[in-house]
């Protein structure tokens, strides 16, 4: 009796896993479609035709010999030049350097004109640092 029961259990619980597996596989199919299906949708920027239609000398380049020599060109020109090249955005550059951006300094915000304080005195503080 123990013995039948134990295989009916171990019966009830395989075809328990096998849906579950069936189910997992179903899922993984429905992401990889959906992934495929938003990639397909995702539009390629071609940010030098945009520069351009904004009236800018524009520029493509896919080498550094050919970003050298564009932005020499672009010393001659006397309108506003965009140079485009394409990166790897998971390559970054090695150091600890940041790109510091500023908060606004004219502001009808109070939200804004608090943050400008507060950065006002970020930057004297790190003057003191630097004595």
């Amino acid at each position: 009796m123990v013995s039948t029961s134990l295989e009916r259990n171990s019966q009830h619980f395989n075809e328990a896993r096998e849906q579950l597996e069936k189910w997992a596989e179903d899922m993984v199919v429905a992401v990889e479609r959906e992934l495929r299906d938003t990639k397909e949708q995702i539009v390629d920027i071609d940010f030098a035709a945009n520069a351009a239609s904004y009236g800018c000398h524009a520029t493509k380049v896919s080498s550094i010999q050919e970003l050298r020599t564009a932005l020499e060109n672009n010393k001659n020109i006397s309108n506003s030049c965009v140079t485009v090249i394409d990166t790897d955005p998971s390559v970054s550059t090695p150091g600890t350097a940041w790109w510091e951006v500023a908060v606004a300094e004219l502001s009808s915000e109070t939200a804004v004109k608090a943050s400008r304080k507060d950065y006002e005195a970020q930057l004297q503080y790190r003057k003191t640092l630097n004595k």
